[in-house]
């Protein structure tokens, strides 16, 4: 289902579906982030697993991040990490006291 770039414009979160290799992928990130001043948190996913993160800083400023490695970080869905990204920013924590991205104990 396509929606078209209205919807997009209005998205707090964006993921490429295009999977790209480390470099291009957080140019990417930036490219989504400056290209939809309404999105908070951007991804894109790399070949093979993992992905880069994009979250807008107050200033305007972006810092990105990626998964640890790992088992989990190589098969985390750049969708999934994303939303968690925007969900911690949007209650409030800073982007850069998110440490990690991993399942919890059992």
């Amino acid at each position: 289902m396509t929606y078209g770039r209205g919807l997009a414009d209005c998205a707090d979160v964006l993921v490429s579906r295009t999977p790209s290799l480390p470099a291009g992928a957080r140019s990417r990130v930036g490219h989504l982030l400056a290209g939809h001043p309404g999105c908070l948190a951007a991804a894109v996913a790399e070949p093979g697993g993992g992905c880069w993160v994009g979250v807008r800083r107050g200033a305007g400023g972006v810092i990105y991040a990626r998964p640890e490695t790992g088992e989990f970080a190589d098969h985390a869905a750049p969708l999934m990490v994303a939303s968690l990204v925007h969900a911690w920013v949007a209650a409030g924590r800073a982007p850069d006291a998110l440490r990690s991205v991993a399942p919890a104990g059992a």
